[in-house]
């Protein structure tokens, strides 16, 4: 079912209102050395957490294998 011309128009006015990118920041202005710093701490972490997680199964079948 079509929408009517006065909620097509209201639908836009929020859109031209709340853009989607509201994250203080203009789309083409680069990210500031301490967010770039940041995301590499948590990717690095959730990297470090992630290989720690697939291992340690291994490292404790080896344990179990050596101490049997």
């Amino acid at each position: 079912m079509p929408r009517s011309v006065v909620e097509h128009a209201s639908a836009e006015a929020v859109a031209t209102r709340h853009p989607k990118h509201t994250s203080g920041r203009r789309m083409g202005q680069p990210r500031s050395l301490a967010n770039r710093v940041m995301w590499l701490v948590i990717l690095w972490c959730a990297g470090f957490g992630a290989t720690f997680l697939v291992v340690l199964p291994f490292h404790l079948l080896v344990q179990w294998a050596i101490h049997r």
